[in-house]
């Protein structure tokens, strides 16, 4: 998807931008991430970071990945996305190689409608949105109160 968008030589232009600092992630990381902001409506850059600090999957997809950081004590700690200030210089870098930033968004949405036939009409997800931690009822048990639920194990889900 990241291809098929305007500017071909944004994400080049953007590197060559970086100055000589830890580079713990990719530019490609950071503009997915830049696109995530603007896909799940978020207002500010906080915003994107404490949801990339919470969301692992959402790191994922972004493709940050949780590793050590070495402290100037000598400590050292996890981090697993990048921090307020870092994505800050990424926006600054991206909106000094493109003119309009906003238009340039559009754009790019509309590409992606275009090279995805249905892209937006119908959203599916597939996962387990509730852990079930209770255990279906036993006869063999000494104790039958039945308080355990016995569709404990799946769910359903309708459209």
């Amino acid at each position: 998807m990241v291809d098929s968008l305007p500017e071909t030589g944004l994400l080049e232009q953007i590197e060559s931008k970086r100055k000589g600092g830890r580079q713990d992630y990719s530019v490609e990381s950071y503009f997915i991430a830049y696109i995530a902001k603007l896909v799940l409506q978020f207002q500010t850059d906080r915003q994107l970071i404490c949801q990339l600090n919470c969301n692992s999957q959402l790191c994922q997809i972004c493709g940050f990945e949780t590793h050590s950081v070495t402290l100037k004590d000598g400590s050292s700690k996890k981090v697993r996305a990048p921090s307020a200030a870092s994505f800050s210089r990424f926006m600054t870098d991206l909106e000094a190689v493109v003119d309009n930033l906003e238009a340039w968004a559009k754009t790019a949405v509309a590409v992606v409608y275009d090279s995805l036939p249905g892209f937006g009409v119908h959203l599916a997800l597939d996962g387990k949105y509730l852990d079930s931690y209770a255990s279906s009822y036993q006869k063999n048990k000494k104790r039958r109160d039945h308080r355990s639920d016995l569709d404990a194990d799946f769910s359903k889900k309708e459209t």
